[in-house]
């Protein structure tokens, strides 16, 4: 996946996950002003206590598989491809039928006292009914990332959102219901439809891409023994990080009650940040997305070649790009959450959340970007140990604070948390690369953003009009301009970037992308 492949697969995988991001926030406003700031509320609760549910169908086998094919393809042995595949989708539907198992029977536990609401279970069991599904989905999407064809896995996620958009338009629509617990629970079940949709096609067109390649029927003796040797420690982590994550989620409103907060109240509260605020704070992201998903193999790759300078430039790269555009964003988000707030949901108290959490975008950003360098460097398990000690610490955090803090408690939380996250991925991404400049660059952006911001609330003042893209085009414009006045790029950068960004020559703008770009133009 290298050259134009590479290129054309970061654009049109970000071009992609563009569209998904706007539906799935689109399909998130839809749901919140259906179902209420309780309702959705309700709603996230369910889907964070899944979250180990499906972790357990998933058991590492996307990751495994993605690795183990390009192994394969990288070491030409094509005739491996369909056994090793057999082997994949078999351990993908045994661990997909035992966490249905786990969900169908645990459901009424985890809902009654894990998370103190009964009217979770029903929702809770409807999901458990997708999980093999969604193991299945996993290791297809998988093959087709290791085989440099990540479009035909992002076809299957588009069929998913598209017809769960559609199915629950329709089930709310057939079905009248009167109580929260029916209303989430139909939403649950169009996504189960949604489910049978996405594998039906993806298992369609990996049949029809697997043909390519010839069959060895018996396979390589070690190929069930190299995929057990990934995916089993990935999935023991992965278990206990998921658990406690969803500890931590179910602990919230737990805790909003006993600061105090009624139980109508707590659920409105955790529904408004993160089921209404962190869609739209989170949606810049996709810019970096793709490119967090692709850089594994290509890492790998250098990684097995020795390729040390080539990995710290790309690195810097990376990094610097994410510093740039997630401060930008920051800066945007807080100039412009209130009118945000009021546009999607036309609720002031929104928009209050994403500015209360908009400082915290340029670590979230750069803290997903580092980790996607860190499983492209075979950092994995560094990764997962770490995500393990941040949720002991956030569980920790959460027992004292909330109670006594309340929302408050639950903002020194998620700030906390993603912090030392971070910074912590960067000290070891930083025994991997020679990072520079990183500093002069937060440094720079974090001045363009606070001028660009001023900037924006003075033309706003002056004009008497504060409309969102309005705000955008004004931000953007200072942003840039400042950020180039204090040398957040270099002049080869910027004649680099006026040579690439013309018509004629479109997709080479992004040329840099594939972080191979001339040595001499980004000295």
């Amino acid at each position: 996946m290298r050259g134009r492949g590479l290129l054309f697969n970061t654009l049109a995988l970000t071009a992609s996950s563009l569209i998904l991001r706007l539906m799935g926030l689109g399909f998130q406003i839809f749901l919140a002003n259906t179902l209420g700031k309780e309702g959705i509320g309700l709603f996230h609760l369910v889907l964070s206590v899944t979250g180990f549910a499906e972790t357990l169908a998933i058991s590492g086998v996307r990751f495994s598989t993605t690795r183990l094919v390009s192994e394969e393809l990288g070491k030409s042995e094509k005739p491996q491809i369909r056994p090793l595949m057999r082997r994949c989708l078999g351990y993908a539907a045994v661990c997909g039928t035992l966490s249905l198992l786990f969900m169908i029977f645990a459901a009424e536990p985890i809902g009654r006292h894990l998370i103190g609401d009964e009217r979770t279970i029903l929702s809770l069991r409807l999901l458990g009914l997708g999980l093999p599904l969604v193991s299945l989905t996993a290791c297809i999407s998988g093959y087709f990332l290791g085989a440099g064809r990540p479009l035909k896995g992002a076809a299957g996620a588009l069929a998913d959102v598209i017809t769960e958009i559609i199915a629950t338009a329709i089930l709310l629509s057939v079905f009248r219901v009167s109580s929260q617990e029916e209303t989430v629970a139909l939403v649950i079940l169009a996504g189960l439809i949604a489910n049978i949709a996405s594998l039906s096609l993806l298992f369609v067109l990996y049949k029809i891409d697997s043909a390519n390649y010839p069959d060895s029927k018996a396979g390589s003796k070690k190929l069930l023994t190299r995929l057990l040797h990934i995916s089993v420690p990935l999935a023991l982590a992965a278990y206990c990080r998921t658990a406690l994550t969803s500890m931590q989620n179910a602990l919230i409103p737990r805790g909003l009650r006993a600061s105090g907060i009624t139980a109508e109240d707590s659920l409105a509260s955790y529904g408004a940040i993160n089921g209404m605020a962190f869609p739209i704070l989170t949606f810049p992201s996709v810019v970096f997305a793709a490119v967090s998903e692709l850089i594994v193999p290509l890492l790998t790759e250098k990684q097995v070649k020795g390729d040390e300078n080539d990995i710290s430039r790309t690195a810097n790269l990376l990094l610097r790009y994410c510093i740039i555009f997630s401060v930008a964003v920051a800066g945007y988000l807080w100039t412009a959450g209130g009118e945000l707030g009021k546009l999607f949901y036309n609720d002031g108290g929104v928009g209050y959340y994403i500015r209360l959490f908009a400082l915290l975008m340029p670590v979230m950003y750069m803290d997903h970007v580092t980790d996607g360098m860190l499983r492209g460097l075979g950092e994995h398990l560094y990764s997962m140990r770490l995500n393990i000690i941040d949720s002991l610490i956030s569980i920790t955090l959460l027992w004292f604070l909330l109670p006594r803090y309340a929302v408050r408690g639950y903002v020194i939380v998620l700030y906390a948390s993603e912090i030392f996250n971070f910074t912590f991925s960067l000290l070891r991404l930083t025994r991997k690369a020679r990072l520079e400049r990183m500093l002069l660059t937060a440094l720079s952006s974090m001045t363009a953003a606070v001028g660009g911001a001023s900037i924006t609330s003075v033309a706003a003042r002056a004009l008497n009009y504060g409309g969102v893209f309005f705000k955008l085009a004004v931000f953007a414009a200072s942003y840039i301009a400042i950020s180039v006045l204090l040398g957040s790029f270099t002049d080869n950068e910027i004649a680099y970037f006026k040579k690439k960004l013309n018509f004629r020559n479109k997709a080479a703008s992004f040329g840099y992308i594939n972080c191979e770009p001339k040595k001499e133009e980004f000295k």
